[in-house]
C-alpha cells in the first residue's frame, strides 16, 4: 500500500504504460455522521465528499473553484471525484486538503485545478489532481510558506505548457511521496515578479523526496525559466525516480532543458543546490545548469543586466540508466554567462560525486558528455 507502480510494457514507457496508484485505507477519515454526498460541517470545520461524482459548480451555486477558509479542511473520499478547482489564500497551518479521490478539469474547465497563495501554511495530501488535456499548469504554490504536500498524484498528457507543479517565490515547503506526470515541466521553480530580480522574494528551503517523476517535455526537476527572485537557495532534490523526455517537436534544438535543469534568463543568485539518490531511467540531456539570454526560441526574453552567479551545485548519487541514441543524451552542460556590457556570472563550486551514465562514472572534466561553458570554476569530481 502507499507505493506507485508503474508497468511497462514491451520497454515502450512513451507508449504502453500503466501507473498504478496503491491507497491505503484512510485510517485517519474523518468520522461524519453521513458518508454519502457532499456535506459542509461547520463545528468541524470540514467540506466531506463521499463517493460519487460532483460539479462543483452545480455543489457552490455558479462558483467552480471551492476556496478554502482558513483552518477549514475539504475531504475528498475515494471513489469521490470533484470536476472543479480548490483554492487557499492566506491560510495557515490546520488548512488541508485530503482523501483519496480525484480532483480534475478539462478543456471546457482550462484553468488552474489547485493554487495556493499567500499563505503561511497548508497540506495536502493522498488526492489525485488531474488536468484532462486543457492546455494550463496544474497545481501552483504562489508566495508561499510552510505547505507541504504527502502522498499526492498529479496528471496531465497535454502538449504543452502543462507543468505538473510549480513552486513561485516560496519558503520552507516539502513534497514528499509525489507522482507527477506532466507534458511540460514535472516540476518547475520560479520567480514570478514585475520587479528586478533584488527586490522579489526569495526561494529557499525546499525540500523533495521519493518523487516519481514522467516530463514528456521540458524538464524533469527544472528550476527557471522566470527568475524574478533574489536568491534561490538550499533546494534539495532526493531519493527519487525519473523519466525525461525533451521536446517532440524541436528535439536536441534547446540546450536550456534537462532532466535535471537550472535555467536562469534573469540575473540572481543561486546557492546550495543539491541533487541527491536519483535514479534516471531514460532522458535526453541529463544536466544543465547556467544562464540564458531568454527561453525557448526567445519566447520569454531575460534580462542579463542584473549580477547573479551559481555556487555549491552538488551531484550525488546520480544513476542514469540507459542511452536515447540522440546527439545530446546523457550530455551534462554546465555554463556561466560573458557578455560585453552584462555582468558576468559564474558557476563556481559543482560536485559530481558518483554521477554515472550506463554504469560508468563522470570522473573528469574530459569525460564525453560534459560540455562546459564559460566562467564555470572549481568543478570537483568523486
Amino acid at each position: 500500500a502507499d507505493q506507485n507502480i508503474t508497468l511497462l510494457v514491451n520497454g515502450e514507457p512513451r507508449k504502453d504504460a500503466l501507473h498504478l496508484f496503491c491507497n491505503s485505507v484512510d485510517a485517519a477519515a474523518p468520522k461524519v455522521p453521513d458518508s454519502k454526498g457532499y456535506h459542509r460541517y461547520e463545528q468541524e470545520k470540514l467540506h466531506y465528499f463521499g463517493p460519487g461524482f460532483y460539479d462543483l459548480e452545480k455543489v457552490l451555486g455558479g462558483k467552480d473553484m471551492l476556496v478554502l477558509e482558513d483552518g477549514w479542511k475539504v475531504y475528498v473520499a475515494g471513489g469521490a471525484v470533484l470536476y472543479g478547482r480548490i483554492g487557499l489564500w492566506g491560510t495557515h497551518k490546520g488548512t488541508k486538503v485530503c482523501g483519496r479521490g480525484m480532483i480534475y478539469n478539462d478543456t471546457h474547465n482550462p484553468r488552474v485545478l489547485f493554487e495556493a497563495n499567500e499563505c503561511e501554511g497548508a497540506d495536502v495530501e493522498g488526492v489525485l489532481f488531474h488536468a484532462h488535456r486543457p492546455g494550463v499548469w496544474q497545481v501552483v504554490v504562489n508566495h508561499c510558506r510552510n505547505v507541504e504536500f504527502k502522498g499526492v498524484k498529479i496528471l496531465s498528457t497535454r502538449y504543452a505548457s502543462t507543468d505538473g507543479l510549480d513552486i513561485v517565490n516560496s519558503q520552507q515547503c516539502a513534497f514528499l511521496n509525489t507522482f507527477i506526470r506532466a507534458n511540460d515541466d514535472a516540476i518547475a521553480i520560479k520567480g514570478l515578479d514585475s520587479r528586478a530580480p533584488a527586490e522579489c522574494p526569495p526561494t529557499r528551503n525546499l525540500t523533495f523526496c521519493g518523487m516519481q517523476l514522467w516530463n514528456d517535455c521540458n524538464c524533469a526537476m527544472g528550476i527557471g525559466a522566470e527568475n524574478h527572485c533574489s536568491l534561490y537557495e538550499n533546494i534539495r532534490f532526493m531519493n527519487s525516480s525519473i523519466f525525461s523526455y525533451d521536446d517532440p517537436d524541436y528535439h536536441e534544438a534547446l540546450d536550456e532543458r534537462a532532466a535535471l535543469a537550472i535555467c536562469c534568463i534573469h540575473g540572481t543568485y543561486f546557492r546550495n543546490i543539491s541533487y541527491e539518490n536519483i535514479d534516471v531511467y531514460h532522458c535526453e540531456r541529463l544536466i544543465a545548469a547556467g544562464f540564458q539570454p531568454s527561453f525557448w526560441f526567445g519566447f520569454l526574453p531575460g534580462d542579463q543586466s542584473t549580477p547573479g552567479g551559481m555556487s555549491n551545485i552538488r551531484y550525488v548519487n546520480v544513476q542514469s540508466y540507459s542511452n536515447s541514441g540522440s546527439n545530446i543524451a546523457n550530455q551534462i552542460h554546465i555554463y556561466g554567462w560573458q557578455r560585453e556590457g552584462t555582468p558576468s556570472k559564474s558557476v563556481d563550486g559543482v560536485l559530481l560525486d558518483r554521477v554515472c551514465i550506463e554504469g560508468k562514472p563522470v570522473t573528469s572534466a574530459s569525460d564525453p558528455h560534459l560540455v562546459l561553458g564559460p566562467n564555470v570554476v572549481n568543478m570537483t569530481f568523486k
